[in-house]
C-alpha cells in the first residue's frame, strides 16, 4: 500500500495498492454475485434518490441496505472497516495537513454504494452529498478491458466562483483508491466496452465515513 497526498487542484490522498491482487480477486467474486440486485444508477438530491440519465449512467447498489444484519458477509464491507483505518492511510490523512481530512478519524457511520459501468456509461460533472470525505475504490480485472471511464477531480470553489476551472486526470488502475473532499466537482469519463460482459466492467466502490453527533 502506497499513499501520496497532492494538492492541486484540490487536496486529494491516492493510495496504489489499497487491494492486492488476492484481494482485487475477492472483491471482483463478491461483485459478479451482485449483478442481479444492482439497479440503474439514481442521483442523490437533498437526501433523495433521483432519476437523472443526463447526469449519471451506471448500475447501483446501497452495500449497506443489501447487507443489514450481516454485514460481515460481505468482503468489500470488511475491507474499508480494517483497511481504510490502517495506519498508512491514517498517516496520510494526518499529512494532508487539513482538518477535513483529520477529522474524519472520529468517524462514528459510515456507507457505501457499488457502482458497475459497461459499454457508454457515465458520470457527468457534480459534487457528492455528503459533507465530509469521499473515498473511491478502483475495481475491475487486471488488466482491465475497458478503455475510458477514468475519474476527474476539479479546482473549483465555492468560495472562489470566479476561478478558471482545471480538471485533474486520475487513471482508473484496479486497486487504486482516491480519498478527496466530497462537496469537490468530479466526473467519470465514457467506458467503452465493445463486449460489454459484465465480469469486464469498470467497478467502484464510494466509501463515506461521517461523524453523527448522539446524545
Amino acid at each position: 500500500m502506497e499513499a501520496h497526498v497532492y494538492t492541486e487542484p484540490q487536496k486529494h490522498i491516492i493510495i496504489d495498492g489499497f487491494l492486492d491482487e488476492t484481494m482485487l480477486a475477492r472483491a471482483l467474486e463478491e461483485i459478479l454475485s451482485l449483478e442481479p440486485h444492482l439497479t440503474q444508477g439514481r442521483v442523490v438530491n437533498q437526501g433523495q434518490e433521483k432519476q437523472n440519465s443526463f447526469t449519471k449512467r451506471n448500475l447501483n447498489l446501497w452495500l449497506d441496505d443489501h447487507y443489514r444484519g450481516a454485514r460481515e458477509a460481505s468482503f468489500l464491507l470488511s475491507v474499508f472497516q480494517e483497511h481504510f483505518w490502517s495506519e498508512p492511510v491514517r498517516a496520510a490523512l494526518k499529512a494532508t495537513g487539513d482538518l477535513l481530512f483529520e477529522y474524519v478519524n472520529h468517524a462514528n457511520r459510515d456507507c457505501s454504494l457499488l457502482s458497475a459501468y459497461g459499454h457508454g456509461d457515465y458520470y457527468h460533472d457534480h459534487p457528492d452529498e455528503f459533507p465530509s470525505l469521499t473515498a473511491n475504490l478502483f475495481i475491475s480485472t487486471s488488466p482491465k478491458r475497458f478503455t475510458g471511464g477514468d475519474f476527474f477531480l476539479a479546482n473549483t470553489s465555492f468560495f472562489e466562483p470566479r476561478r478558471i476551472r482545471r480538471d485533474k486526470r486520475i487513471e482508473f488502475v484496479p486497486g487504486r483508491l482516491v480519498i478527496f473532499p466530497s462537496r469537490t466537482r468530479h466526473h467519470v469519463d465514457k467506458v467503452v466496452l465493445p463486449d460489454n460482459a459484465f465480469r469486464h466492467r469498470r467497478f467502484s466502490v464510494q466509501y463515506w465515513p461521517s461523524f453523527v453527533a448522539t446524545p
